[in-house]
């Protein structure tokens, strides 16, 4: 039994490295890197941290500039392998997202 769970957490190990270094180069990255000490000065300063707009503008509205970058609501969108994703949404991309499907 402890030969097929060691079996398990390798082959388990082995899915997640793929993830694991994307993550490494992600927090490597200098502009991630100053991002997080930014957030974490404002954190100790007391200052509200923003947490911005994550909509996918170019896809809910190509070629125009509408986001204000203030999520005000959630619109669903479907992420592989995660299945539908609760993306925090500023207004006018919300609206955009609504037009496009009606």
């Amino acid at each position: 039994m402890a030969d097929a769970v060691g079996k398990a957490v390798a082959d388990i190990s082995e899915q997640l490295k793929p993830f694991a270094d994307s993550m490494r180069r992600i927090a490597a990255d200098p502009l991630v890197q100053a991002e997080v000490r930014r957030r974490q000065v404002m954190r100790a300063l007391g200052l509200p941290v923003p947490s911005g707009c994550h909509c996918s503008c170019a896809v809910a509205h190509p070629n125009t500039k509408v986001c204000d970058g203030e999520p005000v609501t959630t619109t669903s969108r479907h992420f592989e392998p995660f299945g539908a994703v609760q993306v925090p949404t500023c207004a006018p991309c919300a609206a955009e997202v609504m037009a496009q499907t009606q």
